[in-house]
């Protein structure tokens, strides 16, 4: 076997159980609905973590049981620790409702809900080669599956409110994590080491690569009528002065072409354990079968580096990105006054199982054609 591939038998076995058992579970309307044909590339390499309509049969067009036989399909691709992530993701959308003042009235297609989750099946999976996708609001994870390899990049789990207060003084603050351990990774860095790795006084307003399909150098965050057609972007402008962005810093904030920052061999050994484990972190939400043979694969990308924007004691707008030939983390929480975490880890040459699969990576653009009303409209009566 490779040192790069990914192989997990067990865990195809567990994905391709569970989803046969969501199809089984469905009416004929709604298996049309979830089924999306594998030879559609571009609808398998378009992905989202805003609150866009997606294509795919969402948990608030089923009943109970079929709602948790799709939990069982996301959970069979992530290890506990990943789907405990996940959930809390989606039960935020309850919370960030609260914190917006109800300002959305919440509809089969809007409004914050944590039942707008939707899932895709791509092509059969009692065949060789074949995939899902679970995403919604602040989450975006699939599976490509051919014969017992599989991909399962981008995969996106974020968080709005990052923060939120539990009775007793206690803080929900699991979407932070991430940048605690990048800034015991900071302390753990000589003062040396510690400028090249804070490669900008100001972090970017979202992840570099945003939703594209394809990571490329140069790239900044998109703006939010890109990635949701009609959004106003005005709120970003404000963001934008208040991070600090102005004219001479607007053009820092951009994916390199080359890892930059400080290298995992150029840095000591407590510091090379604080990087492990910060990678750890997003691998180890995949099932853990899946996550094993991923860091034998991130190892065999080389020597990661590790790059700071921002506040270095994370309590402030920050971000940070870890990078190799194979890698790219990326984790950015500047939003509503650092309190809006968004945080991706990707493939750069497998991203949507490319390499898999042996497709050539284009960029896919933005699906801004509504969902169809007659659709929703009889899935509405349906569950009435």
């Amino acid at each position: 076997m490779s040192e790069s591939e990914v192989r997990a038998p067990e865990t195809v076995e567990a994905m391709r159980a569970r989803a046969r058992a969501l199809l089984d579970s469905l009416g004929w309307w709604q298996r049309r609905r979830v089924t999306i044909d594998f030879a559609d590339r571009d609808e398998r390499a378009r992905w989202y973590y805003t609150p866009n309509p997606r294509r795919g049969l969402a948990l608030n067009q089923m009943r109970p049981r079929q709602q948790q036989r799709a939990l069982q399909l996301l959970a069979s691709g992530l290890s506990e620790a990943g789907f405990n992530a996940a959930s809390v993701t989606m039960s935020l959308e309850n919370v960030l409702d609260r914190h917006e003042g109800w300002r959305g009235p919440r509809t089969l297609r809007s409004g914050r809900d944590p039942m707008r989750y939707a899932v895709a099946i791509f092509g059969d999976p009692l065949g060789p080669t074949w995939g899902w996708r679970f995403e919604g609001h602040h989450l975006s994870v699939r599976y490509v599956v051919d014969g017992d390899c599989v991909r399962c990049t981008p995969m996106f789990i974020g968080g709005h409110p990052a923060r939120s207060p539990l009775p007793g003084g206690a803080m929900l603050d699991s979407p932070l994590t991430p940048a605690v351990l990048a800034v015991q990774l900071l302390g753990l860095l000589s003062e040396e080491e510690r400028e090249r790795a804070v490669v900008s006084p100001v972090a970017p307003v979202d992840i570099l690569s945003s939703n594209r399909s394809l990571v490329e150098g140069g790239s900044a965050p998109r703006t939010p009528s890109e990635m949701m057609a009609g959004r106003p972007d005005g709120w970003r402008r404000e963001l934008r002065a208040e991070l600090g962005l102005a004219a001479e810093l607007d053009e820092a904030p951009r994916l390199p072409g080359e890892p930059d920052g400080v290298t995992f061999d150029a840095v000591g050994h407590e510091a090379q354990h604080a990087m492990r484990g910060l990678i750890q972190h997003f691998v180890c939400q995949a099932a853990d079968e899946v996550a094993s043979a991923y860091e034998a694969r991130i190892v065999a990308g080389g020597s990661p580096s590790f790059a700071w924007a921002g506040a270095t004691d994370g309590r402030a707008a920050s971000y940070f990105r870890i990078r190799n030939r194979s890698l790219l983390i990326e984790f950015d929480n500047a939003q509503d006054h650092a309190n809006h975490v968004h945080a991706v880890w990707r493939d750069l040459a497998g991203d949507f199982g490319r390499d898999l699969l042996g497709e050539r990576p284009v960029e896919v653009g933005p699906r801004h054609r509504s969902l169809p009303e007659r659709v929703v409209g009889r899935v509405q009566r349906m569950l009435e």
